[in-house]
């Protein structure tokens, strides 16, 4: 029993630090080419 606390802390961990890196990516992806988030038609 006292795996399933090691890889739940481990699996959060893995998994804050690929959403941190995957954003951070992705930002950096966006402002190298300039590109902007679509804007709405509303009216």
């Amino acid at each position: 029993m006292a795996l399933l606390p090691e890889v739940t802390a481990a699996f959060w961990i893995m998994k804050i630090a690929a959403t941190t890196l995957g954003e951070t990516a992705g930002d950096l992806f966006a402002q190298t080419l300039s590109v902007q988030y679509p804007r709405h038609l509303d009216g």
